[in-house]
């Protein structure tokens, strides 16, 4: 199963994206993230409300528009990343006579001519959603840092967000978990420099790397050589 986000992080970083619903099958809901580290914390260490829509999000659902198909017998409506909910309008009467068999067949028709269409748009969705949420990655990590968590707690959360970066699944899903590891890293050393009081020290980072999920050791202070795409030069803006 790939992994995904701590439930605090921005989940759409890593998520595989919502099963499209196959035409001899019900149709596919997206997916929930899994709660992490984070969220074992007390209600008052809870992150930042994430609740509300941020502007990038909003700004993609102007690139993916969601579509309604209108059948005799109900709605079948394709949302943004391409899942589907199906609302039938059949009663009692309709079902006595065979509407109901009727309306399934339509149901299974309208979902196998338009499952490449809606496989694009799962695609559209998940590549902006990502730049999205790259680019706002920043936002959040200063929203953690600036919290009123002991620093030890804003640490492990740091800390935490980096370990729930995907290090397997989709090639799109890896390239933005590395992204987000980039992002997490230079946060780090620009906020809390190696040299500073609040700096991750050798016995703590021995002490998260022990406790790691994740393949990749954690290393905040050893520098990349190579700079991970456009996207994250332009997001490295704290």
């Amino acid at each position: 199963m790939a992994r995904l986000a701590v439930s605090i992080a921005l989940p759409i970083l890593l998520l595989a994206g919502p099963a499209l619903a196959q035409p001899d099958g019900p149709p596919g809901l997206g997916s929930d993230t899994l709660a992490g580290e984070a969220n074992l914390l007390t209600p008052d260490l809870q992150a930042p409300d994430q609740s509300a829509e941020t502007p990038g999000l909003s700004l993609l659902r102007q690139v993916v528009h969601r579509q309604t198909l209108h059948l005799r017998g109900g709605n079948i409506v394709v949302e943004i990343d391409g899942s589907v909910k199906v609302t039938p309008l059949y009663g009692v009467f309709t079902l006595r006579f065979g509407t109901r068999d009727r309306y399934s067949l339509q149901v299974r028709r309208a979902l196998e001519s338009t499952f490449e269409g809606r496989a694009e748009m799962a695609n559209q969705y998940r590549a902006a959603a990502m730049e999205f949420a790259l680019g706002d990655l920043p936002r959040y990590l200063r929203g953690v840092w600036l919290s009123p968590w002991p620093v030890e707690t804003r640490k492990r959360v740091l800390f935490a967000l980096w370990d729930e970066c995907a290090e397997r699944g989709r090639k799109d899903v890896i390239n933005g978990g590395s992204k987000a590891r980039y992002i997490i890293e230079a946060f780090i050393r620009w906020q809390l420099p190696q040299d500073s009081r609040h700096a991750f020290t050798a016995g703590e980072l021995a002490v998260l790397n022990r406790g790691r999920s994740s393949e990749a050791r954690f290393e905040p202070y050893r520098r990349q050589l190579i700079v991970p795409g456009k996207t994250v030069a332009l997001a490295l803006t704290f």
